[in-house]
């Protein structure tokens, strides 16, 4: 899905002031870029969102690893695969702010656990195991840069987001837990990168239809 905002700068006109020396719009945008996606777990690196998860890792043909949990027997209590239930709808809207306020605890306790279920949503599906070329390389370019923080390039504006897994493409958080799935967010700040996804997405609207002895 390609998401166009109407009215929104064109790229030249993005990076004409991000360049700008007074650097509000650079601040303002890197802080809506970061509050969309982000490249790394909510609740800690990939080594502790492990040692919270329960899983067996099976390595299979493909893009992403799966966690597989047969070796594993979880108190049904306690944890269930998120990848097959359903995303619980938040308590009501409070906001009152004191201390001992029930609503406020349930809302402050949903969305902690919003946080864990991503993390294990995010550890599930969008882990990636390499796809090899014959000269080594990942097909998929992985590992990817690694970025403590956002850097801006003071010469053409460019944008290395900040991201702290190398084996993990951007995702929205929302999104993966709204959706349970591999997910895959990126904002598109060049006129090259958005003409590459409408051609990768024009390729799969008019593919042909998969054969009946295919199926």
């Amino acid at each position: 899905m390609l998401i166009w905002v109407k009215s929104a700068l064109s790229p030249l006109e993005i990076r004409e002031r991000l360049l700008n020396p007074d650097g509000a719009f650079q601040k303002d945008l890197v802080a809506y870029l970061e509050s969309c996606h982000v490249g790394e777990f909510l609740t800690g690196t990939m080594a502790e969102v492990k040692a919270k998860v329960p899983y067996r890792p099976t390595v299979r043909k493909g893009l992403h690893e799966v966690m597989d949990c047969e070796e594993y027997k979880p108190d049904p209590v306690r944890y269930c695969d998120p990848t097959q239930t359903m995303p619980e709808a938040p308590p009501p809207l409070c906001g009152c702010g004191e201390e001992l306020c029930e609503t406020c605890i349930e809302s402050d306790a949903w969305w902690r656990n919003l946080a864990e279920v991503t993390d294990d949503l995010i550890l599930r599906s969008n882990v990636h195991t390499c796809c090899l070329r014959k000269d080594g390389t990942c097909s998929a370019r992985f590992p990817r840069d690694v970025f403590v923080k956002t850097e801006v390039a003071p010469d053409d504006g460019y944008i290395n987001m900040k991201k702290l897994e190398p084996m993990l493409n951007t995702v929205t958080p929302d999104l993966t837990y709204l959706l349970r799935c591999n997910t895959d967010v990126t904002s598109l700040l060049s006129g090259t990168s958005i003409k590459a996804v409408v051609a990768y997405v024009s390729d799969y609207i008019t593919k042909s239809s998969l054969k009946i002895y295919h199926m």
